[in-house]
């Protein structure tokens, strides 16, 4: 009788089972922490600091005031966006998405931004680079913009397609205008507790 194979518990760390996009979707609604997908890899989210959603919930509530009644819809850090780089499918969870296209009908996720805003977290390297990389070739993406959400070193760098991975402006104090959506607001006001 030949010997059966052991699989040892270390090689499902480094060789984890590839999930379908639909049994993703499925498992995801069910789920109580957030998971990003990765093309058949899925990741678990980290939790966000007080300073975080201070600043997520103050510019969602503005451009959600600002956009009210008008086609654009603002959505906050629990919608999906998929995104295809590659060949390969990646959903990830921005902190304040606006689709302004009639395409974008599934209820899971969205495919056609127009704005997307990420406080950056710990993990701020993958705001500035990985999903930067990721989100400027969206043919429908009008802005990307990055927040630093210390009310001490406040920073808001907006990225634009035209610009390529060099910021288009960056806003320390004052006022900025978010081009995609005709919002003029005071960088103030993102930290206001």
């Amino acid at each position: 009788m030949p010997a059966t194979a052991r699989r040892m518990p270390y090689e499902d760390i480094w060789n984890p089972p590839l999930i379908s996009v639909d049994r993703y979707l499925k498992d995801e609604e069910k789920r109580e922490q957030k998971h990003e997908y990765f093309d058949g890899l899925i990741l678990a989210m980290a939790g966000a600091n007080e300073k975080h959603e201070i600043a997520a919930g103050n510019l969602f509530a503005v451009l959600h005031g600002h956009l009210r009644g008008k086609k654009c819809r603002v959505f906050k850090s629990d919608m999906k966006l998929k995104v295809l780089t590659d060949d390969k499918t990646v959903f990830y969870y921005p902190d304040i998405m606006v689709t302004c296209s009639s395409k974008d009908k599934h209820e899971l996720y969205k495919e056609h931004p127009t704005l997307i805003i990420e406080v950056a977290s710990s993990e701020w390297k993958r705001d500035y680079y990985e999903k930067l990389a990721a989100f400027l070739p969206i043919a429908s993406l009008k802005e990307y913009v990055v927040v630093w959400p210390n009310p001490k070193k406040p920073s808001v760098t907006i990225f634009r397609p035209e610009t390529g991975l060099k910021p288009a402006e960056v806003h320390r104090k004052g006022s900025f205008t978010l081009q995609s959506v005709k919002l003029t607001m005071n960088v103030a006001d993102i930290y206001a507790a």
